[in-house]
């Protein structure tokens, strides 16, 4: 084990629309953390020390200090897993620095364990599109994971406007009509059908949601507006990205497709802004399908 060594821990972007704490796919922005171990006492209050001293927890050993050195790429509390990639990364630190005791499928149950739900936590280990399942009374965690197809990229739409994960959680209602369920069940499950089988088409019909986004789209200045504008670019589909606030746009990899979205957007950002107050860019992100790791150590997490 080196005592010094660099984590690349990746962007996720959960839900996808009616997947709701179930769905997630890992996107190529990433942060790098540089950890080496120091004789100073660590930092408290932070999600890399959280998940960072958790590991130590369950080994039932004491805590060996590390400081960090950060290289952020993935934007802070905009929907694009910023908190899931520093708890991968504290997770990987510790059993790295503990000498590796945990396998990953112990290290995703305990980064499950601190997000309260799997979306972001399995992508930002597994790399590509995942479905996952977490059994809380239980402890345990299923998932199944897909290579994310070269066919597919994303534009994100972000603002330059944080929202809390909390706070967009504690709107949604705790009951829902029927008929909503039953709307989402359908998509959420074709979606799921079209990922693992690469057909862009279907995925098309896949993408709408009566659970979340329409109670979280009242506290994103111009979301509204973009999302009914949006439509007639040339997309398969948009979805609200996590929680918000950013918007995540399937886009067909095709040259003239990504060039022709890139020219169309512009205005329709700057409408958005000046309606809104708040300003928005874009940023396009591919797909990954590797996950976190170490550099120099490849198979880590095999």
């Amino acid at each position: 084990m080196k005592d010094k060594f660099q984590i690349e821990a990746y962007a996720t972007s959960a839900n996808l629309g009616p997947g709701f704490d179930a769905l997630g796919l890992c996107l190529n922005a990433k942060n790098k953390i540089i950890v080496q171990r120091t004789d100073m006492h660590m930092e408290e209050e932070n999600l890399f020390t959280k998940a960072y001293q958790k590991v130590f927890a369950e080994a039932k050993e004491k805590v060996i200090p590390v400081s960090l050195e950060q290289k952020m790429e993935i934007p802070i509390c905009r929907g694009l897993g910023s908190s899931a990639a520093i708890i991968a990364a504290g997770l990987v630190a510790g059993n790295y620095v503990l000498g590796s005791p945990f396998s990953k499928e112990e290290l995703l149950l305990m980064g499950t364990e601190i997000e309260g739900h799997p979306d972001n936590i399995v992508p930002a280990f597994l790399g590509g599109f995942t479905v996952s399942v977490f059994q809380k009374e239980a402890k345990q965690l299923h998932y199944i994971r897909q290579e994310l197809s070269e066919q597919l990229t994303f534009c994100v739409l972000i603002p330059e406007f944080s929202l809390a994960t909390q706070k967009a959680r504690e709107i949604l209602p705790t009951m829902i009509p029927r008929q909503d369920g039953v709307f989402n069940v359908s998509r959420s499950s074709f979606l799921t059908a079209a990922m693992l089988r690469g057909d862009l088409e279907l995925l098309k019909y896949a993408l709408e949601d009566r659970l979340h986004e329409a109670y979280r789209e009242d506290l994103i200045p111009g979301f509204s507006f973009l999302r009914q504008k949006v439509a007639d670019l040339d997309i398969i589909g948009s979805a609200l990205s996590g929680a918000g606030p950013s918007m995540l746009l399937f886009v067909d990899n095709q040259k003239e497709k990504v060039e022709s979205i890139k020219r169309d957007v512009l205005p329709l950002l700057q409408e958005a802004t000046e309606r809104s107050g708040v300003l928005w860019n874009y940023r396009f992100m591919s797909g990954c399908n590797e996950g976190i790791s170490i550099a120099g150590e490849e198979n880590y997490l095999a």
